[in-house]
């Protein structure tokens, strides 16, 4: 299971996830460089702003504001109707 977080700090992006740390090994490569593949990878997403490696391996990402706002509509309108607060954590 891939792990996407809010990460602590806003400079940081808006999601985070250790996936290349997690398949550095699998995949044969380290985990900064497979960082780095996944995140060019993912820069060229039309809902991607920017992503980066940063750190021992960890993917940043920033969403752009159009796909950002549909998301926050898309995510936090169940949340509300249950009466939970949204979650800082996405599993894909």
């Amino acid at each position: 299971m891939v792990r996407v977080e809010r990460p602590r700090s806003r400079e940081h992006g808006d999601w985070a996830t250790n996936v290349a740390m997690q398949l550095a090994k699998r995949a044969g490569v380290g985990p900064r460089d497979l960082a780095g593949m996944l995140a060019a990878r993912l820069a060229g997403h039309e809902a991607i702003a920017s992503a980066e490696a940063a750190g021992p391996g960890f993917v940043n990402v920033r969403l752009s504001a159009a796909a950002a706002g549909n998301w926050r509509v898309r995510s936090c309108r169940p949340a509300r109707i249950m009466g939970a607060a949204p979650s800082r954590r996405a599993a894909w």
